[in-house]
């Protein structure tokens, strides 16, 4: 593929089997040239999305894996943007969210217009409890890659990161983009359900809550680490939830 988009057919598919064979190819990738940092960097992400999406059957494991990867990627070559980005999207979910976004960092400072590295900056400070400086990156690697496949998470980390941050006429801006992507999608109802509720738009919140009982999916692990690692996001998040559907 070109270097604009590094990422095989398999992995752009969604679901759990696409994530599966993009890792198998990656994987092979990796034995058939072991040097190449490339196909570390992608196994490194691919390992972040089968945890992120709730798709992993052993996340300790994919985690190990892809940590592993990525930091092989940096090591064999550490003037790519791409693994560091690989070692920032595995750090969120299987590290530290603090050393992320250092990645995240290392990875814009190499290629200031290097839109994952903007995205995932924004999702590491948001999911390390930053939600205010969350928002810019976010913002602008959104701006950078309108129409990468994967941008539907990216709007609902910035909405999340907007609620949180007490603008909720934007994190609904952003959830409704999110929306307009895919129009059946468990967190996109979650965020709309939330952004609605903030407003005071309690008949709408609680039309989007009951959506959100109707859909049963494990793609909402996308936020488990900020909600596991932030108490306090976790409790708003909850309560606007749970003020919708009382």
């Amino acid at each position: 593929p070109a270097r604009g988009d590094r990422r095989t057919r398999a992995e752009h598919r969604e679901g759990r089997e696409g994530h599966r064979t993009a890792r198998d190819l990656f994987r092979r990738a990796c034995t058939a040239d072991p040097d190449l940092s490339e196909a570390h960097a992608w196994l490194g992400r691919v390992s972040a999305g089968l945890i992120a999406y709730g798709w992993s059957d052993d996340v300790a494991a994919d985690g190990r894996e892809g940590m592993q990867a990525a930091t092989r990627s940096v090591a064999l070559d550490p003037r790519d943007p791409y693994a560091h980005y690989s070692f920032a999207i595995v750090s969120c979910y299987a590290g530290s969210a603090n050393t992320g976004a250092l990645a995240a960092q290392a990875a814009i400072d190499l290629n200031p217009s290097f839109a994952l590295g903007h995205l995932v900056l924004g999702m590491a400070r948001l999911f390390d409890g930053d939600a205010s400086r969350a928002v810019a990156p976010l913002r602008h690697g959104l701006t950078l890659n309108p129409n990468d496949p994967q941008n539907v998470a990216w709007h609902i980390l910035s909405a999340y990161a907007e609620l949180l941050s007490n603008l909720p006429d934007k994190a609904l801006e952003s959830a409704n983009r999110a929306l307009a992507l895919r129009p059946v999608f468990g967190p996109t109802f979650e965020a709309l359900c939330c952004c609605t509720m903030a407003l005071g738009r309690c008949d709408e919140a609680r039309r989007w809550g009951e959506r959100l009982a109707e859909v049963d999916g494990p793609e909402a692990h996308f936020i488990a680490p900020m909600r596991a690692s932030q108490p306090e996001y976790d409790k708003r998040i909850a309560r606007l939830c749970q003020k919708a559907t009382a």
